[in-house]
């Protein structure tokens, strides 16, 4: 009799032993979802964090402005170029990657068909280089008298924004004739030859023989093309002859930048981060 309600008893001891064995692996078993799921939403979020502030994981400074054209353009060919600087060791000199160019307009004396012609000819230029332009809106400033096409010198390397205007042969007689546009940059050497960059520039506009060319059939074109022509010079391009390219010293009728134009743009594009 005590032999079989001892072995009862084991019977139950064991059949309740077996069950708090199952009750810990379920809970265990629910413990574990919990924690991939975790373990996913945390990588889920360093990425999504990788994805909008690049310099959180590589140490490097994102870009300003968000878009596609703060990524680095690929050349689409080769071709002739050319650059209005270079560092001693052949590097040549454009603005910070890392930075947008910051820019204002002074719209005094823009004819009526030029509403968007400035911002058009922008968008062309930084969709072209990977350049981040940032529109500061509109000013008063005139553009310096000195005819070299640069901005205001400045010592300090945040300097004022570039500045796009509209001028008359007896404001800035550089822009005369068939020459529809000065372009050009201010660059500073904080660190010596190999540090130089550009910091601020300025592109002047034949206000009168771009509102004739813009009362011509295909005159927009052709005009927007001449603003990017002088935005080429103010990110660093230089005149190539090569009539295939829009930095050539004379129009050729191209509606925008070509392989080699492209080319340059890139290298300049390519530049250190400051």
């Amino acid at each position: 009799m005590r032999y079989r309600q001892m072995s009862r008893r084991l019977a139950e001891l064991d059949r309740l032993d077996r069950g708090a064995q199952r009750g810990r692996k379920r809970r265990l078993g629910r413990a574990n979802l919990i924690f991939i799921g975790c373990a996913l939403a945390v990588l889920g979020l360093v990425y999504g964090l990788g994805r909008a502030f690049p310099s959180l994981l590589t140490g490097i400074p994102g870009p300003w402005s968000v878009g596609d054209s703060a990524r680095e353009p690929s050349p689409t060919g080769t071709g002739p170029h050319a650059f209005l600087m270079t560092t001693p060791t052949g590097r040549p000199v454009g603005y910070d990657p890392c930075r947008p160019i910051h820019y204002v307009l002074n719209p005094s004396g823009q004819p009526d068909a030029a509403a968007n012609l400035v911002q058009d000819a922008v968008h062309q230029v930084a969709a072209a280089s990977g350049f981040t332009f940032a529109d500061d809106g509109v000013t008063q400033q005139r553009p310096d008298l000195s005819g070299d096409g640069g901005g205001p010198r400045s010592p300090r390397q945040n300097a004022q924004p570039v500045l796009i205007a509209w001028a008359d042969r007896a404001e800035f007689p550089r822009v005369r004739g068939d020459i529809e546009g000065i372009g050009g940059s201010t660059s500073l050497e904080p660190a010596g030859p190999e540090s130089a960059r550009y910091v601020t520039g300025q592109v002047v506009l034949n206000r009168d023989g771009l509102a004739e060319l813009l009362n011509r059939r295909d005159g927009y074109v052709r005009a927007r093309a001449i603003v990017m022509h002088e935005l080429g010079h103010l990110v660093g391009l230089d005149h190539v002859n090569a009539p295939g390219e829009l930095m050539a010293p004379n129009y050729t009728g191209l509606a925008g930048f070509g392989p080699g134009d492209r080319e340059g743009l890139a290298r300049l594009r390519a530049s250190p981060c400051w």
